[in-house]
C-alpha cells in the first residue's frame, strides 16, 4: 500500500482545517507621544491554540495552559515601539486621493466589517499639523463612528500634530465567510474601481 498520496494531501487537508476553524483576536493598547504599548491576542480554534504578545514577552497556550514563553533577545537596550512621524501623512494623502470613491470605500468597510464581528473602542486626541490633512482626518474619524461596533471618541486637533490614543477591539474571523462576502462584492464593477482607485 502506498503512502505517498495521503502524505502529499495531508498539507492541503491541514490547511482546510485551518481555515474551517475561526481566529479570533483582541488588541488593548495606547499610543502617547509616537511610543506603541499594549496587548495583543490571537487565538484558533475557539481558544484551543493561542498566543499573546506583551512587550518583550509572547505566550504560546493550548487549551487554555500556558506552555512556552519566549523573551526578545536582550542583546540590545529595550526600546519602545515608536510609530513613524510621516506615516499618518501617507496614510491621509492615500485617502484623499480615492475621496471620489469613499462613499463606495464606506459601504465595502461597512460590509466587511460586519463579517469580522468587530468590536472596537477609542478615545484620544489626533491631529497632523497641516488644515488639509487635518480635514482629511476629521472625515476619516467621522466615517469610523458610522461602522457597526465601532465607538471612536476621538478629538481631532486642528493646530499641532498630534496622536494620543487609546483602544480595545476584538474582531473573529472566519475564511469562508469573508471570502464568500469579498468576492460578492468584488464582483461589481463600481466596488472594484474604488478599490483599484484607493490602492493606486
Amino acid at each position: 500500500m502506498s503512502w505517498s498520496g495521503p502524505l502529499l494531501l495531508a498539507p492541503f487537508v491541514l490547511a482546510l482545517v485551518v481555515l474551517a476553524l475561526p481566529f479570533h483576536g483582541g488588541v488593548r493598547g495606547r499610543v502617547v507621544e509616537g511610543e506603541l504599548t499594549g496587548v495583543v491576542q490571537i487565538a484558533w480554534a475557539f481558544g484551543l491554540l493561542s498566543a499573546e504578545l506583551e512587550g518583550d514577552l509572547a505566550w504560546l497556550r493550548v487549551a487554555g495552559l500556558r506552555l512556552v514563553r519566549l523573551r526578545r533577545g536582550r542583546g540590545r537596550p529595550r526600546r519602545r515601539d515608536r510609530l513613524p512621524r510621516e506615516g499618518a501623512g501617507r496614510a491621509v494623502a492615500k485617502a484623499r486621493s480615492g475621496a471620489r470613491s469613499m462613499g463606495t470605500l464606506l459601504r465595502l468597510a461597512a460590509r466587511l466589517a460586519r463579517t469580522l464581528h468587530l468590536r472596537l473602542w477609542l478615545r484620544g486626541r489626533v491631529g497632523t499639523g497641516d488644515p488639509g490633512d487635518t480635514a482629511a482626518l476629521a472625515g476619516l474619524v467621522r466615517a469610523a463612528r458610522e461602522l457597526p461596533g465601532v465607538d471612536a471618541e476621538l478629538e481631532v486637533d486642528w493646530l499641532d500634530e498630534v496622536l494620543e490614543v487609546e483602544g480595545e477591539g476584538s474582531a473573529r474571523v472566519w475564511a469562508p465567510e469573508l471570502l464568500a462576502v469579498a468576492g460578492l462584492l468584488l464582483a461589481r464593477r463600481e466596488n472594484r474601481a474604488a478599490v483599484w482607485a484607493l490602492m493606486r
